[in-house]
């Protein structure tokens, strides 16, 4: 996506946004992916993995979080405490009670709070240089800073690649990105 350098981050937000809901409508994520090994790999021994639940759009990562869990892993979801609007993982099971959160699905706030090694994050955009453009709250950012050893996958469709995103001193940038067609690292 070509992106002119005087957008904002909100306008490029809301381009994101309708760009991934209208691809999102035709195509499926985890169809042909010949990349796939390059995140078995990356996901191979780690003991907790936090995904998501898919919203607007955003790609299905739950095929991905079953196969996690044939490998041993425990499975995550980010909770938002409503109260200090802080993101915390908690482990999950498919089988597990939910919630909501601005009608996100989230695990019960009394689940056990986890660390995770592998936080797969979804985004609006991001770029080449694994720069990562959220919804704007900055939840993932904190994240990223409070588990600083975790591996940070950011999972998107290909049409939400900016040439290059604005960044700012609080961005913490990704270990890799996937896409329905590549896995992309530095």
């Amino acid at each position: 996506m070509a992106v002119p350098p005087t957008l904002s981050k909100d306008d490029l937000r809301g381009e994101l946004r309708i760009a991934r809901r209208k691809y999102a409508a035709f195509n499926v994520f985890f169809g042909e992916m010949m990349h796939i090994a390059c995140v078995h790999t990356a996901l191979e021994g780690q003991k907790c993995v936090a995904g998501y639940l898919p919203t607007g759009g955003e790609p299905d990562v739950r095929p991905l979080l079953h196969w996690a869990t044939t490998t041993g892993a425990t499975l995550a979801l980010p909770q938002i405490d409503s109260r200090t609007r802080r993101m915390r993982f908690l482990r999950w099971h498919p089988d597990d009670p939910m919630e909501a959160w601005r009608s996100i699905p989230q695990p019960c706030a009394d689940a056990p709070e986890v660390v995770a090694d592998v936080i797969l994050a979804p985004l609006l955009g991001f770029d080449r240089a694994l720069n990562r453009l959220g919804q704007g709250g900055g939840f993932y950012d904190r994240a990223f800073a409070a588990h600083p050893d975790a591996l940070k996958i950011g999972i998107a469709w290909s049409v939400q690649e900016v040439a290059h995103l604005p960044t700012e001193p609080h961005d913490i940038k990704l270990d890799a990105v996937l896409t329905e067609k590549e896995w992309i690292t530095l």
